[in-house]
């Protein structure tokens, strides 16, 4: 798995990667919450994914930003 970028916010975390990288990246945080004694969680995941060019966290950040 290579190196996720992520933001913490308010209401959760946005990660940056492959599909692949991004989904070994919940698998492992879902493993070792478990690991650490909780019994069940609940994930909500959110996608999205573009083919017509790269956009990263911080472009959409300042798309956000510039529409206030």
């Amino acid at each position: 798995m290579k190196s996720l970028k992520f933001k913490v916010h308010g209401s959760g975390t946005n990660i940056e990667g492959s599909f692949d990288d991004v989904m070994k990246g919940v698998h492992k945080c879902v493993d070792k919450v478990h690991e650490m004694g909780c019994k069940r969680i609940d994930t909500t995941i959110r996608i999205q994914s573009r083919t017509d060019k790269f956009v990263s966290l911080e472009d959409s950040i300042r798309a956000v930003k510039s529409r206030l």
